[in-house]
């Protein structure tokens, strides 16, 4: 595959996620009333420039996104926990145990609730980010 073609990919694959958090955007802003930093590119130490590509949710801080886990980029939920109460995400974890029990604590400071690796459509995806997303809404209307 040449540089170009690699490359290319490249951009196919970001427009697709793009697109994702787009309508996942839509529903943070129409239904849930979410504010929010537009979608970006942060570095990572070991991926550079392209790192994590994604957003944040105002109050609580929530990053709603894509990274590289074993090899595939999937979409994520990250809490950085110097911004967000650990009992929170705690109390999180023991109130919806069916997907919230699956954090991802490796990373210190960073806690992540990665999308299964089998979720490759982006519908899926969107269903996937838009349920977590009505969850952690719910959970902080009335946690």
């Amino acid at each position: 595959m040449s540089d170009a073609d690699v490359i290319d990919k490249f951009i196919a694959c970001e427009r697709r996620w793009v697109n994702v958090l787009a309508e996942v955007r839509s529903l943070h802003d129409a239904s849930l009333g979410k504010r929010m930093t537009p979608v970006q590119w942060l570095p990572d130490g070991a991926l550079g420039s392209f790192g994590w590509l994604g957003y944040y949710w105002e109050s609580p801080p929530f990053w709603f996104g894509y990274g590289r886990k074993n090899g595939s980029w999937l979409p994520l939920i990250e809490c950085d926990i110097r911004r967000c109460d650990p009992a929170f995400m705690l109390q999180l974890e023991a109130n919806l145990p069916s997907t919230w029990q699956h954090v991802d604590r490796l990373a210190g400071c960073f806690w992540r609730l990665w999308a299964p690796p089998e979720l490759q459509e982006p519908l899926g995806q969107v269903g996937w980010l838009s349920e977590r997303s009505r969850e952690l809404h719910e959970f902080t209307v009335t946690g």
